[in-house]
């Protein structure tokens, strides 16, 4: 939503998200009550690292991604991020490298570091949003419950009927439907799962029934395991009752799952984003072979077989026809990569976006066409805390803007700690997109910022092409993994609705706040 790199990775810069999973990738999230730990008291000491010692220091730490920058932690974390980054070092079993000292190392980032990291407060426009935004807090938990949704999305799941919200529960194992259009009635429970943390509707049949593909990660925390796996809830076109299928099993946590025909032999095949750990993980598609077969037989083909990967979004890359797809990895890699269809089931592998700096805290891609030209742009996460515990004055949200080749030209719209999605739609009517970006942090952040002074939801609205300005939804409340915006009510305006993943436990806690769109400020239209 960033996370441990694998064994061959030089610093181990990122916890997988939990959450994304937010549970997603990362280690799970703390208790209620566990308090914020203090930065560890660090006797300062002075030394200098001489030009050659530098050279080599940045040459070695370069091995395996972009060399680190010293200011992108405070002065007391870079003992723990050197001495965790040399014991992957000694575990991947390298020689081929002048390896520097432990102490060395440390004393020069530390040297480029500040004492803390500074949290600028952010800059919002002269005047308010021209829209007016009416909360409304549904889909309560029971009393005596805590949710943790990882992801909603607003989908059909009855051709012949509206859609509805479909929810993941990290921490209940539910994945649920709700429609806000009968906000005092249960939500339905469509199947339960260990963690499952990103839902897709698919038809995988073909029977005219939209299903759901579930990425189920085995773990909230990070762990090297075999507990990940794809699952497909089945709906039956006859009855609209659930069964529950697994596709795969035994693999590490599972971070997302899509459906498209890649072979070009009229059946869905899937792509697999197995996010893992350090040890597994990789990314991978499944050939569809036989669906009514029991269980349902794939062949699967390696494609990238490092962890980390988080978003595999499924789009004609080249225009060819061919469906293509994108593949967001994090850990220490922070990049964005195409893989091109080839037609034959073999793909190509492109940069979309260059590497970032490997604690940058990849969190989310989604596809958008932010600009209005026709071809399919991508909004760009980095939020995730889940490696350090320390939240980032650079987390925030990117714009790839398609240009018509790879890779992409990388704009940076806005800061936000642990910024972890951001979608687009025209909220205020005006003929172009703006952009919603969403924040979640953990409670046991090492150090703790003024939080109620910043945005946790935001949205920047665009005032000019390519120009934005941003407005506060809320301030202070890191509760937001996922949302979606949509006209939720068929008024004609978009809506926001965000679902809300709890650090700890609390009374009627609703699992969805919408935030409805009711006009124009000053507008007596309802």
């Amino acid at each position: 939503m960033s996370r441990f790199g694998t064994v061959t990775s030089l610093l181990l810069t990122r916890f997988g998200p939990l959450i994304l999973a937010l549970g997603c990738r990362g280690e799970a999230p703390p208790a209620a009550g566990d308090s914020s730990p203090k930065p560890p008291a660090v006797a300062v000491q002075v030394q200098v690292i001489d030009a050659k010692k530098a050279e080599e220091i940045e040459t070695f730490c370069a091995l395996c991604h972009l060399a680190p920058r010293g200011d992108y932690f405070p002065k007391h974390a870079w003992h723990e991020e050197v001495v965790r980054a040399f014991g992957f070092w000694a575990e991947s079993g390298r020689s081929d490298a002048k390896v520097p000292s432990i102490a060395d190392v440390e004393t020069y980032y530390r040297n480029q570091a500040p004492d803390k990291l500074e949290f600028p407060v952010p800059k919002h426009a002269a005047r308010p949003f021209p829209v007016q935004f009416e909360r409304e807090e549904t889909d309560l938990v029971p009393a005596g419950k805590s949710s943790a949704i990882a992801h909603v999305r607003w989908t059909k799941l009855n051709p012949d009927a509206g859609p509805v919200f479909v929810t993941c529960d990290m921490r209940l194992g539910e994945v649920r439907a709700f429609d806000p259009g009968q906000p005092t009635a249960d939500g339905k429970l469509l199947a339960t799962a260990k963690f499952p943390c990103r839902a897709e509707p698919v038809d995988l049949d073909g029977d005219g029934a939209i299903d759901l593909l579930v990425a189920d990660l085995g773990s909230p925390s990070a762990l090297d395991h075999q507990l990940g796996r794809v699952l497909w809830l089945k709906q039956s076109p006859r009855d609209g009752s659930w069964t529950t299928i697994e596709l795969l099993t035994k693999v590490g946590r599972v971070a997302d799952v899509r459906a498209a025909d890649f072979d070009g032999d009229g059946d869905s095949d899937l792509i697999v984003a197995e996010f893992g750990w350090h040890k597994t993980g990789s990314v991978f598609w499944l050939e569809t072979k036989d669906l009514a077969a029991n269980p349902p037989q794939f062949e699967r083909h390696d494609l990238d077989p490092r962890p980390g990967a988080i978003h595999v979004p499924i789009v004609d890359v080249n225009s060819d026809g061919r469906p293509d797809f994108l593949a967001l990895m994090s850990q220490d890699y922070e990049e964005v990569l195409a893989w091109v269809n080839q037609g034959d089931g073999t793909f190509v592998k492109q940069v979309v976006s260059d590497r970032q700096e490997p604690s940058f805290g990849s969190s989310g891609l989604e596809l958008v066409d932010l600009d209005g030209d026709g071809d399919q742009d991508l909004l760009y996460t980095n939020g995730d805390t889940f490696d350090s515990r320390l939240a980032k004055p650079y987390h925030g949200v990117q714009w790839l803007e398609n240009q018509g080749q790879l890779p992409y030209k990388l704009h940076r719209l806005a800061d936000m700690m642990g910024a972890y999605r951001a979608a687009a739609a025209d909220l205020d009517g005006d003929g172009d997109l703006d952009v919603v970006l969403g924040g979640f942090l953990p409670n046991n952040l090492i150090e703790r910022p003024p939080l109620e002074r910043h945005d946790s939801l935001a949205i920047l609205e665009q005032v000019a092409p390519g120009r934005f300005e941003r407005h506060a939804l809320t301030q202070g409340s890191f509760h937001h993994t996922s949302f979606e915006v949509a006209d939720f009510n068929d008024d004609g305006r978009a809506d926001i609705a965000t679902g809300m993943f709890y650090n700890a436990e609390g009374s009627q806690q609703p699992r969805i706040t919408v935030w409805w769109n009711k006009g124009q400020l000053g507008s007596d239209k309802d």
